[in-house]
Parts: C-alpha cells; sequence; structure tokens
C-alpha cells in the first residue's frame, strides 16, 4: 500500500526522528533536501500524534540505549545512501 502525502508526518529535525524510532515508529522514507539536509516521514497514526505531542512538550519518556541506537541507525542510513 503507497502512503500519500496525507498519510504521512514529515520532520527535518533528527533529534525527534530518533526518539519516535526509538519509541517503536518506522521510517517510511528519508529524502535529502539539498547539502546534508534529510526530511524524515512517518506513517500518521494517534500513537505518533501523541508522541509527537509529548516530546514538544518535554514530557517524552525514551530509553537512553534505544534512543543512541536509533539514532546510530539514521545516520547509517543516511551516509549508505538509503534515501529517496
Amino acid at each position: 500500500m503507497k502512503c500519500t502525502e496525507n498519510d504521512l508526518f514529515s520532520t527535518y529535525d533528527l533529534n525527534i526522528t530518533a526518539c519516535l524510532v526509538a519509541l517503536g515508529h518506522p521510517i517510511e522514507k528519508i529524502q535529502k533536501q539539498g547539502g546534508s539536509r534529510c526530511e524524515f516521514f512517518f506513517k500518521r497514526s494517534g500513537k505518533l500524534k501523541a508522541d509527537v505531542i509529548a516530546y514538544w512538550k518535554q514530557e517524552i519518556v525514551v530509553n537512553p540505549h534505544a534512543l543512541f541506537d536509533a539514532l546510530k541507525f539514521i545516520k547509517s542510513r543516511i551516509y549508505a545512501g538509503d534515501i529517496d
């Protein structure tokens, strides 16, 4: 099933991306936007919305090991060229 733009949440923020991945939200796609800037896309859901709100309210709770593993995973995808 292909997602439309309305089905996706996107962000350029690496930190929120790492938090969302650490919480179990898979990255649907990554698009390079020139230079070293990337846009990250996630499938919209109620849980995703709640986690994004909690992140911006500084109320999110993430396992530190999962967070740093997520950062390594995201960076390895970018540097390996695993982007659209």
